[in-house]
C-alpha cells in the first residue's frame, strides 16, 4: 500500500514513501473507524482530528451514496449477498 522511491543523493541511500492507489483508498476506511469512535467512545479529552474539506474547510462525515449521487442513512442499507458468496 505503499511506494517506495529512491530520495535524494547522499552518503545514505534514503527512501520516501508513497501510498498507492489502495492506499489512499484506505483512508475511507481508516476515516470510518475514526468517525465511529469519535461517535461512541470519544476520548475524555476530545476528539484528535478533524474530517474537513481541504477547499473550504467544511466538516464531513462518511456516508452511502447511491449511483445518483443521492445520500441514504445506514438504516436504508441491506447487504445482499452475491452468486460468489460461499459460507465456508
Amino acid at each position: 500500500m505503499l511506494h517506495r522511491t529512491l530520495q535524494g543523493e547522499g552518503s545514505r541511500l534514503r527512501f520516501s514513501y508513497h501510498p498507492t492507489e489502495s492506499g489512499k483508498a484506505l483512508k475511507v476506511v481508516l476515516a470510518a473507524l475514526q468517525e465511529w469512535g469519535d461517535d461512541y467512545n470519544p476520548p475524555a479529552d476530545g476528539v484528535t482530528f478533524y474530517r474537513r474539506t481541504i477547499d473550504g474547510d467544511r466538516p464531513v462525515r462518511l456516508g452511502f451514496v447511491d449511483d445518483q449521487n443521492k445520500p441514504h442513512d445506514v438504516s436504508e442499507i441491506a447487504f445482499v449477498r452475491t452468486e460468489n458468496y460461499s459460507a465456508a
